[in-house]
């Protein structure tokens, strides 16, 4: 995958709240993402199996 597809990725993920940057919800540290709804469900799935 290349920067490009990196960056489209990121930004598809961001605007359907899959995930969020830690930063922009809590002023915290830059760097570190928060799962969103539908994101934790898919991580919920993908650890229960």
């Amino acid at each position: 995958m290349d920067k490009k597809e990196k960056v489209a990725l990121e930004n598809t993920l961001t605007r359907r709240f899959f995930l969020a940057l830690a930063f922009e919800i809590y002023q915290g540290v830059a760097g570190l993402y928060d799962l969103g709804p539908c994101g934790a469900q898919i991580r919920q799935n993908l650890i229960s199996q």
